[in-house]
């Protein structure tokens, strides 16, 4: 090998001089944006959003419980007959004619399974 000007002979030709590059300094910067975003935007929008997943599992299976017990009650209600004689409610073949007022609510309250 030998060379011309410092830039090594190639095979029968000379090779050419290496192309430039440009280095921008924008290019660390850029990256520091996209790390940071991550950290700052990303990571926490990831959070916030598995966090809100589970309150809403957790919302779901309370109301779907709730839900259950308003179905029994107002299977029960619906069943109810209301005297308008004597003003009572009670359900026919099963309790006894109860006065309206708090005390009738025993009729609707929630019965264990």
């Amino acid at each position: 090998m030998w060379s011309l000007s410092g830039y090594a002979a190639v095979g029968d030709g000379l090779s050419p001089p290496p192309e430039p590059e440009y280095r921008s300094p924008w290019n660390f910067l850029v990256w520091v944006v996209v790390v940071c975003g991550y950290f700052l935007y990303i990571l926490p929008g990831v959070a916030l959003t598995w966090w809100f997943w589970k309150k809403t599992q957790a919302r779901h299976a309370e109301f779907d419980s709730a839900h259950l017990a308003w179905r029994e009650v107002m299977g029960r209600w619906d069943a109810t007959d209301h005297c308008a004689r004597c003003h009572g409610v009670f359900i026919p073949g099963q309790t006894p004619f109860i006065p309206a007022g708090p005390q009738s609510a025993a009729i609707f309250a929630a019965r264990p399974s």
